[in-house]
């Protein structure tokens, strides 16, 4: 091998010195005084180059890199221009180019889709939110109306939400949709569901609100944004410029377990979903959200917010529930129930005694593990009454878990006294007393 071929082909013991294919290159080099000086000057220059972190370019970016010196060096030899020249501005391209998408430059209002961009944009939202005394926002999202604030569902209508909140002492918030209320006056929390004129109050370390949550409470939202950022929790995040906001979306998978998947896109936490949020350059506020939940591999609309407006004046009424007057305020102690018959069994066991009670008008026996029927108006009662006594019980399956739900699901179907047919899955959870309380399904 002469000098020319060595320089057109040296860079590739750059890449992998001991190569079986760079034996002739090997030695070469060790033959040439002139190759070899020149080839040490040049593997010094990229030594200094090299970054503290390690970096993995695009394999097309570092040939297109290796084949451009190639070419450079012919002319290098035709035009005598300085090799080692050449090489330090091609590595300092390659380690730019390299590293860009770890660098967010937002004093010039470039944004790079990195953890680390959202990162400093939820800090931001979150210190902006220091200011905001009041926050108004109208949502709607596709649930039922008289449901939990967890429920959505792919093929349901979109229903109106109303958050009201103040940040001042003593805090107070309220959500409203069409038949489910529920608020906080800074000690008590409320629920209303108008439906079956239920209506309870608890102490404000009991959840109504589920994953409205996040929006209710932003900076504890943000906070979390934050750490999932930092740790990469399953996360993936693109940043955005458009106009005067700042757009950042955060793809997230569901972390239930779905080997029965009866949960899996039943809400926004048991759902591969994307959050879009919308900031204003300008202040950092959350000025627009937008949540699609994956399904069959296609981003569905579930939420969307129609307007947020901060500092907005509010009144005494946006943060209270007005009841009918046959309602009043009750309170229930999960905790405390200690019914022996739904005690120290499975949960397909006290469905079943859920059942018999009903078939055999055992109301009280209910109403001590299903608050809907104890806490409800007494119309309401008498009408839930009528249409589940002297049922038949068709048949009860083995129970199972889904997604995130800390109990657990019964199957059952039974046949009304009117001849209707059910068919569904009870869901239960188990108090400090070992009883199992029937939370849904019915």
């Amino acid at each position: 091998m002469d000098c020319k071929n060595f320089k057109e082909n040296s860079f590739e013991l750059f890449e992998n010195y001991e190569n079986e294919n760079h034996q002739e290159l090997r030695d070469h080099l060790r033959a040439c005084s002139v190759c070899s000086k020149e080839f040490e000057e040049n593997h010094a220059v990229l030594k200094s180059l090299k970054p503290k972190i390690k970096i993995t370019a695009n394999i097309n970016l570092k040939q297109s890199v290796i084949n451009h010196l190639k070419n450079t060096n012919n002319m290098t030899l035709k035009k005598n221009i300085n090799i080692k020249r050449l090489i330090s501005i091609a590595a300092i391209i390659l380690v730019v180019l390299a590293i860009t998408p770890f660098i967010n430059i937002s004093n010039s209002g470039l944004f790079v889709n990195t953890a680390n961009s959202a990162e400093r944009i939820f800090e931001k939202s979150l210190e902006s939110m220091l200011n905001v005394h009041t926050m108004y926002i109208n949502l709607k999202v596709r649930t039922i109306e008289q449901d939990n604030f967890e429920l959505i569902g792919k093929e349901y209508d979109f229903v109106e939400h109303i958050i009201t909140k103040t940040f001042d002492k003593p805090e107070k918030w309220k959500i409203k949709k069409p038949l489910r209320e529920v608020a906080f006056d800074g000690k008590t929390n409320y629920l209303f569901i108008k439906n079956v004129e239920y209506a309870i109050k608890e102490n404000r370390n009991v959840n109504f609100t589920s994953w409205m949550n996040r929006i209710l409470f932003p900076a504890e939202l943000y906070k979390s944004e934050i750490e999932n950022a930092k740790n990469n929790k399953n996360c993936t995040y693109k940043v955005e410029e458009a106009d005067n906001n700042i757009i950042l979306t955060v793809e997230s998978q569901a972390n239930g377990n779905y080997n029965n998947p009866y949960l899996k896109n039943t809400s926004i936490s048991d759902s591969d979903s994307k959050v879009v949020y919308t900031f204003s350059k300008n202040s950092y506020l959350l000025s627009n959200l937008k949540v699609f939940i994956k399904v069959d591999q296609i981003d569905k609309l579930v939420l969307y917010t129609e307007k947020i407006e901060y500092n907005k004046e509010l009144q005494d009424e946006d943060f209270s529930i007005e009841l009918p007057s046959n309602v009043e305020w009750k309170t229930i102690k999960d905790e405390f129930i200690n019914a022996e018959n739904f005690k120290n069994i499975s949960s397909k066991e006290a469905t079943k005694r859920f059942f018999e009670a009903m078939v055999t008008e055992n109301w009280e026996a209910i109403e001590e593990v299903y608050s809907l029927l104890s806490i409800s108006s007494s119309e309401k009662t008498e009408e839930f009454k009528s249409i589940f006594s002297n049922l038949k019980i068709l048949s009860i399956g083995n129970s199972f878990k889904s997604g995130n739900y800390p109990g657990e699901f019964v199957p059952y179907k039974i046949k009304l006294s009117d001849g209707n047919i059910i068919e569904h899955n009870l869901a239960l959870k188990k108090n400090a007393q070992n009883v199992w309380i029937i939370d849904g399904g019915i």
